[in-house]
């Protein structure tokens, strides 16, 4: 054992500004170390044992340009898990001079050997970064003393005001000691906290310094410095607790302390000339790294109650403030390893804030991020899982602004710099792989979501046998978007079409589960979860969202896609938490609260809503297969956002400055996606209902785009006649009414001829639905989806199909048609406009998607009318319209049928280009008949005729799947055709 300046003194060398801790030696740091230009530490190389002196009588400051721990003898230690560091302890990584050049010797593994290897190349461009590396099966631990509670809430009943200068917190959240807010330095002083934000902006958190708490029955007074004051006011109330827990909305601010007495920083780097707007400091960097012959040794890393600032560079791949890199999960002697991080703090960083890569079983308990650049926690890749995320807290995020462009810096040693590209929309939490353990944590503030799950699509993921089970359980989202141009912001935002799958049986979807979290003061979505699985959402809770539950999937309908249960969950519309005036936008004013969009006639990207302001609701629908049992649904109300606009008479249209609400509604996104018509809102099996307070319509249903006509058809099932108002304990289907934007109808097929359906209007002092209710018994229930992969026009000449769909030989609607009596007199139905989807990556392959009623045979039962046609125009306007578009090549899908055995005819116009090639799959097989009227008259469950002289195609399909099945292969009933004509 020796002192360090026993041991500085033999070894330290001035010419590279090095020192080299040996293996076998252990040295006892006692005193501050700090970088001078007379002995620079530029690299601090520790191949044995370095420990902080514990029993040092003054504060310890080690600076150093870059630290590299490296073989499985080094061991940087300060305090044990047992034994805490009682004083301070700080590490900073200083910038006043570069570590050594590339060609310094202390880069290969044996420095006294000429003849020795390089040490890995990732380690020598890091630590050529400023960087602080731990690698081939070396140790770091930290441990200083825990605060407790590492964060806590603000207790209830207790809003912060505006101008307040204390506040009142809780003692023991998410805290497993027993001391009570110990959160002044060891000695006492002065220290930080950052209360969260309860609005939608998530810049309203707050940071300041505090030299005064006071105890007393389990809650504790924290008095602010001298001169210092709140600017905004942060909620402190649990709404709705005197209605039972299972209403009870939390959204008291978190309060947390940054400090921790011992502390890893950075010195910013001076400014690039060639890199605008850069914020670069150094960096901590932990791999396998180095392989000295039988193979590189994962370090052995354990960070607790450990304060990290100033570190990461901005907008630079691999240099984050603490950074796993490719430690699999295995530990240094083929032992489960025991990677921790826990109750760290890790603020003020330029280069998101914590970084797992291809790490698994790492633990990450009771930490605070605040303040970061980029995604706070970010696991990076599908290999990133397994790992324990619990009770952190994250809280403001920020979009990297640095104009970068990777070059072979520094100093000519090829250490590439790729730039990130990723973080344009920075979220607290961020996985790629769901498969991670994810509980207790708060969100509370992003630029764009709480929870980001962002799997490749198309991902099937499983468990493996040696991993744990994933989870996603009580979690809280709030104060997330960015109140921009977009307007964006997720509680929790899941969009690809990944899905899980029971690894034993590859067709068999295992449930994803989200349950018991909270989602408040999101601007768009408190959920938005995509999926092409199976997805539970079980006793969650949403409020003063702008939706609180976006379900959905691809509106590619192929089976086992996009299945959810929601049960036992609560929307909230809007509760007391109205804000602080102080910083409400001018419609904000109007309104008399927050919003989550804070401007009138917002929109989304290139999605436009409609002339009304938006919607306020608990679940929106859309393209997924919803069953939906046991929620509560309370305070959704209209709200007049413009007092200045008259009053409108009862009876009279909303003016479009009223913002509506509805429990439920269907989607605003411009799209003509298929809608599941299985959407069913149900009693459970104890026979609850879904529970209405204060709500002023249940169901509301947009007007939509006009383009986005089919959408219009969004269904919403009650078999039990729950939803009001309607006929009671009557199954019926909810539907909207629709726009009209050509002469064309663009209502549904469902509501023709059905003298029982009724419609329901929304005027002032009327409050309505806006849409039809159809009762059960009178329709049945399909969709057909055409795809047009090529076509040609009246003179047979192929038709190119242009990426922005208006050149007009595009085929743009869909008109369709309902036959009354195809056999006899073929007295038609009204016309209605498909509109082409107009999703980007549908726009190459134009294709179209309407809903219908089916019926049993034809023959067998005429009552039951069901045979459409169908022709392809470019303008929907022509009276009469030209059919000026002949499919060549198409895919016709016909699904959802409500039972076996039901039967659509469907009378396509095609041009012969060469021989007619049918093809089937599944459970088709279409046989040729000699008419239309034979088609019509078949026996057969599938027929077809082709009428070369008509240019028309006949075909008769028969539904054969239980639409009821839940398993892959039988998602609703899924039959399909294929004909090409070239």
């Amino acid at each position: 054992m020796q002192t360090w300046d026993q041991y500085w003194a033999n070894h330290y060398d001035p010419v590279e500004g090095v020192l080299r801790i040996l293996p076998g030696y252990l040295i006892y740091l006692d005193h501050d170390v700090l970088w001078t230009v007379a002995e620079p530490l530029n690299l601090l190389r520790v191949e044995g044992h370095l420990v902080f002196d514990k029993n040092a009588s003054v504060p310890i400051t080690l600076e150093a340009a870059s630290i590299l721990l490296t073989g499985p003898c080094a061991n940087l230690q300060i305090g044990t898990l047992t034994d805490r560091y009682p004083g301070f302890a700080t590490i900073r990584l200083v910038t006043d001079a570069p570590p050594p050049d590339c060609s310094s010797d202390y880069y290969l593994i044996e420095p006294d050997e000429t003849s020795s290897d390089l040490l890995h190349e990732d380690t020598i461009c890091a630590l050529m970064d400023h960087g602080f590396v731990v690698e081939d099966g070396a140790t770091l631990r930290l441990f200083g003393k825990d605060p407790y509670p590492v964060w806590t809430q603000v207790t209830d009943q207790h809003t912060i005001a505006r101008n307040a200068t204390s506040l009142v917190v809780d003692g023991n959240n998410n805290s497993s000691g027993p001391e009570l807010l110990n959160w002044l330095p060891p000695g006492g002083g002065t220290a930080e906290l950052v209360v969260a934000s309860t609005d939608f902006d998530q810049n309203q958190a707050e940071r300041k310094f505090f030299n005064g708490i006071t105890d007393g029955s389990g809650l504790a007074t924290v008095a602010l410095t001298t001169g210092s004051m709140f600017t905004v006011s942060h909620y402190g109330e649990k709404e709705l607790s005197a209605s039972g827990a299972e209403w009870e909305i939390d959204e008291r601010a978190e309060v947390a302390v940054l400090n921790r007495n011992v502390v890893v920083e950075g010195e910013r780097l001076p400014d690039n000339p060639n890199v605008a707007l850069e914020d670069w400091y150094p960096h901590m960097y932990f791999h396998p790294g180095t392989d000295r012959g039988n193979g590189a040794r994962t370090p052995s890393i354990r960070l607790v109650a450990t304060e990290f600032r100033y570190l990461g560079r901005e907008g630079v791949e691999d240099r984050y403030p603490v950074h796993f890199h490719k430690m699999g999960d295995l530990g240094p002697a083929g032992d489960t390893k025991t990677w921790v991080v826990m109750n760290c703090s890790i603020h003020d960083t330029f280069n998101r804030g914590l970084v797992v890569h291809e790490t698994q079983d790492l633990c990450i308990e009771r930490n605070v991020i605040y303040k970061v650049l980029g995604h706070a926690m970010y696991f990076q890749d599908e290999m990133a899982r397994d790992c324990l995320v619990r009770n952190n807290l994250v809280l403001k995020n920020e979009a990297m602004d640095v104009d970068y462009t990777p070059s072979p810096e520094p100093d000519g040693c090829g250490c590439t710099r790729p730039a990130i590209i990723e973080d344009e929309f920075p979220s607290s939490f961020y996985f790629v792989s769901p498969m991670n353990r994810i509980s207790g944590n708060h969100a509370a503030g992003a630029s764009f979501a709480g929870f980001w799950f962002d799997p490749a699509a198309a991902t099937e993921w499983t468990v493996g046998e040696d991993e744990n089970e994933p989870y996603f359980d009580d979690n809280v989202a709030h104060s997330c978007g960015d109140g921009g141009v977009h307007k964006r912001g997720f509680g929790v935002f899941q969009n690809t079409g990944n899905r899980r799958v029971d690894p034993t049986n590859p067709l068999a979807l295992v449930p994803h589960t989200f349950t018991n979290s909270l989602a408040y003061k999101c601007r768009w979505h408190g959920m938005w979860i995509r999926t092409t699985g199976e997805v539970e959402v079980r006793g969650c809770k949403m409020a003063d969202n702008r939706s609180g539950l976006y379900p959905a999937t691809f509106g590619v309908r192929e089976p086992g896609t996009g299945h959810f249960l929601i049960s036992d969950c609560t929307f909230v519309g809007e509760t007391d938490n109205v804000g602080d005036s102080s910083q409400y936008s001018l419609t904000e004013d109007g309104a008399g609260r927050s919003l989550p969009q804070p401007h009138i006639y917002a929109e989304n990207g290139e999605e436009v809503h409609e002339e009304r302001w938006d919607i306020l609701s608990g679940i929106e629908l859309y393209d997924g297969f919803n069953e939906i049992e046991k929620c509560r649904f309370a305070n959704f109300n209209d709200l007049l956002i413009d007092p200045l606009q008259n009053q409108p008479n009862t009876g009279d249209p909303f003016p479009d400055a009223y913002r509506m609400s509805g429990a439920f509604c269907n989607v605003a996104k411009a799209s003509a996606w298929g809608t599941d018509p299985r959407n069913e809102i149900r009693k459970d099996a104890q026979s609850n209902e879904l529970t209405f307070v204060n709500v002023e319509r249940e169901l509301f249903f947009r007007d939509g785009d006009p383009r986005s006509a089919q959408v219009h058809n969004t269904l919403l099932y009650d078999p039990d006649g729950m939803l009001t108002p309607g006929p009671t304990d009557t199954a019926g289907y909810f539907i909207p009414d629709g726009q009209r934007e050509t002469t064309a109808a663009t209502t549904t097929f469902l509501v023709e001829g059905i003298t029982s359906a009724v419609f329901e209007n929304n005027l002032y002092g009327q409050e309505g639905r806006n849409g039809w209710w159809v009762p059960d018994s009178a329709v049945d229930y399909a969709q057909v989806s055409l795809r047009v992969n090529e076509a040609v026009d009246a003179n047979g000449s192929d038709i190119n199909f242009h990426p922005n769909m208006n050149p007009s030989d595009d085929p743009n609607y869909l008109l369709v048609k309902r036959k009354f009596d195809p056999a006899g007199s073929p007295t038609l139905g009204e016309t209605y406009a498909c509109s082409i989807i107009f999703e980007q990556d549908e726009r190459l392959v134009p294709k179209f998607i309407f809903n219908l009623s089916t019926g049993t045979d034809y023959q067998a039962a005429n009552v039951d009318q069901h045979y459409y046609t169908a022709e392809m125009v470019t303008d929907p306007t022509m009276n009469p319209p030209l059919t000026d578009v002949f499919p060549s090549v198409m895919r016709i899908n016909y699904y959802f049928a409500e039972r076996e055995g039901e039967v659509i005819y469907l009378e396509v116009p095609v041009k012969k280009n060469g021989p007619l090639l049918i093809t089937s799959a599944l459970h088709m097989t279409l046989v040729q008949e000699n008419s239309d009227d034979d088609v019509i008259q078949s026996t057969a469950e599938n027929a077809y005729f082709y009428d070369v002289t008509a240019g028309r195609l006949y075909l008769k399909l028969t539904a054969e799947n239980d639409p009821n099945s839940l398993t892959p292969a039988t998602d609703g009933t899924f039959n399909w055709v294929a004909v090409d004509l070239r």
